[in-house]
């Protein structure tokens, strides 16, 4: 039997996703010589990427489970969500290429791209951008990439769930057949979230238990990123099998370590969500509604945050980067601004979204059934 997921669950859920933004956003854009020197060290912003794999793998699977009882709900949910964001994140791109690259070309080593901007529009809104060796990234908009392997894991963790015998096959195959070899290594990523929801009640340690496999996964992965160097797994996973390809693996390069840190924090997750049925936490107060309401605006910062990030510095940094407080202050505001705006414009409309496609799904279904005689 599906139980619902404790609130204290779902907030910590929220907490993750925000601190992985979060970690994101500043390692794009730090805000101190210090802080930087730590971003380039370590590759954060690629572990936090793995994390949002895993919680979107393990997310879908409880909203399948609980309220998304067939493919046409799971597709409709699925494109009212991502679309939307990813139809604002490509227009803005372009737009602040155009702008941005006539103040400062430097800053826009892809703006050949503003060639056959329609191309560039339809490669990534159709979320092909990353298919075989394919490495598009949007306008300079670098934190698309992951997008696009997700939309994809959705597509072939639907075919897995809503189709059937043969059809299954013949459908998950031609969809890994389309996708190409990085999108079957990104895989078992998101799927690690998948397994650790459908395994989230196999087993029931005790409480002491509990705690180190909570904590354990922290640890370890201190433990490794804190004492190897930036992308260690590369040379050693990576390398080889882009020599087996003989094709390089853009961003699925380091997915040896993302397989490691999947399985970390799918453990994590079944050990929290145990512990977290026994709390008492208030979660309706204050601090709990401002968690909630700032997770929502968490795919908005992420997508978004890049291509305003670009262009601020374009328009407000001297010839040499500047450190001056004042002026990374402003630069974050010109990013967080306009993401609070946009978010409000697409992430709280999810409802209207999935109407509309519903209505274009139930249009197109009437086009295409065939007429009586």
């Amino acid at each position: 039997m599906t139980v619902k997921m404790s609130p204290a669950f779902s907030i910590y859920l929220d907490l993750v996703r925000l601190a992985s933004a979060g970690v994101v956003l500043l390692s794009h854009y730090p805000t101190t010589v210090s802080q930087a020197a730590i971003t380039n060290r370590f590759n954060f912003a690629y572990d936090a990427v793995i994390v949002f794999f895993v919680l979107s793998g393990y997310v879908i699977s409880y909203a399948v489970d609980t309220k998304e009882d067939n493919g046409v709900v799971y597709s409709v949910n699925r494109i009212a969500r991502i679309l939307p964001v990813a139809a604002v994140a490509v227009v803005l791109s372009l737009l602040l290429m155009m702008w941005g690259s006539q103040t400062s070309p430097a800053m826009y080593p892809d703006v050949s791209q503003l060639q056959l901007p329609f191309y560039y529009v339809a490669r990534t809104l159709s979320f092909t951008n990353e298919f075989w060796w394919d490495d598009i990234r949007p306008f300079m908009n670098g934190p698309y990439w992951s997008l696009a392997f997700e939309v994809w894991c959705y597509v072939i963790y639907g075919l897995v769930v809503f189709t059937r015998g043969p059809w299954r096959v013949a459908f998950v195959s031609l969809a890994l057949l389309v996708t190409g070899p990085k999108q079957w290594l990104m895989l078992p990523i998101w799927f690690a979230g998948v397994a650790a929801y459908r395994y989230r009640d196999r087993f029931s340690p005790s409480r002491g238990l509990l705690w180190l496999l909570c904590l354990g996964p922290v640890a370890l992965f201190a433990g490794i990123q804190l004492n190897n160097p930036r992308d260690w797994s590369y040379p050693l996973v990576g390398m080889q099998i882009e020599r087996v390809l003989g094709h390089g693996l853009d961003s699925a390069a380091n997915f040896g370590w993302g397989y490691v840190l999947a399985a970390l924090m799918s453990v994590h997750l079944i050990a929290v969500r145990q512990l977290c049925r026994t709390t008492t936490l208030d979660t309706e107060g204050r601090a709990g509604t401002l968690v909630r309401q700032l997770a929502s605006y968490t795919f908005s910062l992420y997508i978004l945050h890049y291509p305003l990030t670009l262009f601020w510095r374009a328009q407000l940094e001297p010839a040499q980067e500047s450190w001056d407080p004042a002026l990374r202050a402003l630069i974050y505001a010109g990013i967080l601004i306009p993401v609070f705006v946009l978010g409000q414009l697409v992430e709280r409309r999810r409802k209207a979204f999935r109407q509309a496609v519903r209505r274009v799904l139930t249009l197109a279904q009437r086009l295409t059934a065939p007429r009586a005689q």
